[in-house]
C-alpha cells in the first residue's frame, strides 16, 4: 500500500485538510476496509469519521453502501449535516443513526417476513412503563 501521506489531495480532500487533526490523518485516508479508531470522549472521533465517509464516497462507494454509527441522535445529525454539506446530492441514500437504529430500518424493509408492519415502534423507558400499568 502506498502512503497516504503522500499522496495528491483531490478537491474534497483539499476541503477536509484543515479539518482533519494530524493524528487523524491515516484513520481518514486509510485504504484499509475496517479500521479501528480509539480515543477518549470529545477527541474528534466522529468529527474524523465524518471525514473518512466523505473521502470514501467522493473516491469510490455509492451512499446507499456505507452506513455510520454512533452513540448519540446528535452526533448523528452532525454527521447527516456535514455530509450533506460537502458532498450533496452523493450522500443520498446514506445510512446514519445511533446504535439501535439500522437494526430498526432493516426490520421495517423487511417486516413483511416477520408477518409484521412496518409501521411498529421501538418501546422507550416511558412507553415501557405505560405499558406495564395498563396491563
Amino acid at each position: 500500500m502506498d502512503n497516504v501521506l503522500t499522496r495528491p489531495l483531490s478537491h474534497l480532500k483539499v476541503r477536509l485538510e484543515p479539518q482533519v487533526k494530524e493524528r487523524e490523518w491515516k484513520l481518514v485516508f486509510s485504504d484499509a476496509l475496517a479500521i479501528l479508531g480509539v480515543a477518549g470522549p470529545r477527541s474528534g472521533k466522529t468529527r474524523a469519521l465524518t471525514c473518512r465517509a466523505a473521502r470514501v464516497l467522493d473516491e469510490e462507494l455509492p451512499a446507499r453502501d456505507l452506513m455510520l454509527v454512533t452513540f448519540t441522535n446528535k452526533d448523528a445529525e452532525g454527521m447527516e449535516a456535514r455530509l450533506t454539506h460537502l458532498l450533496k446530492p452523493r450522500s443520498d441514500g446514506l445510512w446514519i443513526g445511533i446504535f439501535h437504529a439500522p437494526g430498526a430500518r432493516l426490520l421495517r424493509q423487511n417486516a413483511d417476513l416477520l408477518d409484521r408492519t412496518p409501521s411498529f415502534t421501538i418501546l422507550d423507558e416511558g412507553n415501557n412503563a405505560a405499558l406495564i400499568r395498563a396491563v
